[in-house]
């Protein structure tokens, strides 16, 4: 069915935009987490290291989105 088919695309890509859209709030928290450890190294690097795993999960995302989005054209 081309009309079921159409529908989970159009799922697949709502739920792949929100993960990023997530992951990008989490990246800002993060962010602004940062101001206030700069005198406790130890959290620092912590965040850091998370803001770089959200920023990783991000990448992947956006590459399933255009993927997805790409695959759906067809």
């Amino acid at each position: 069915m081309p009309g079921q088919e159409t529908r989970q695309h159009d799922e697949q890509l709502h739920q792949l935009a929100h993960d990023v859209r997530q992951c990008l709030h989490v990246i800002g928290i993060g962010a602004e987490m940062l101001k206030s450890a700069r005198n406790d190294e130890a959290r620092f690097a912590e965040l850091c290291e998370a803001i770089d795993q959200e920023r990783k999960t991000a990448q992947q995302l956006v590459e399933e989105l255009i993927e997805a989005a790409f695959c759906g054209r067809g």
